[in-house]
């Protein structure tokens, strides 16, 4: 819950979720063609605050994937000028669940983060592409 976040716990964890493709953008970043891609993980709890039976109010991990979101954002912009890399997230809803489990491999195929890494998709960028089943819209 939000009244028992610590200082330690902010330190700790999901902050992971931000340094994780920080650091990892600025280690490859030197190496990135022009015209390359950064194709980033989201979630779909920055979409949806699911909390009930089972599930835990989640603040921490929302507010680092939507921290991702943000540098996602900016790096379009960024590197976008000056070097054409395109810059999206993946919001990734629930993973092999039924709901998923019982879609049609086309339709899974459709929503891979491959998608948006191909030539096809050299126009989309800054955004945050929804991969949850329909589970919500973006």
């Amino acid at each position: 819950m939000f009244e028992s976040v610590t200082p330690a716990q902010l330190s700790s964890g999901d902050p992971a979720n931000v340094r994780a493709p920080l650091m990892l953008v600025q280690a490859v970043l030197p190496h990135i063609p022009r015209g390359g891609r950064i194709i980033n993980i989201s979630s779909l709890a920055t979409r949806t605050v699911n909390i009930g039976p089972g599930i835990p109010p989640m603040p921490l991990y929302v507010a680092s994937k939507l921290a991702v979101e943000g540098l996602t954002q900016n790096w379009a912009v960024e590197f976008g000028q000056s070097r054409g890399i395109t810059s999206n997230a993946v919001s990734v809803g629930f993973v092999e669940a039924d709901l998923i489990a019982a879609m049609p491999a086309e339709q899974k195929e459709q929503i891979k983060a491959g998608n948006i890494g191909g030539e096809g998709a050299r126009w989309v960028t800054g955004s945050t592409v929804s991969a949850n089943g329909g589970a919500t819209v973006i």
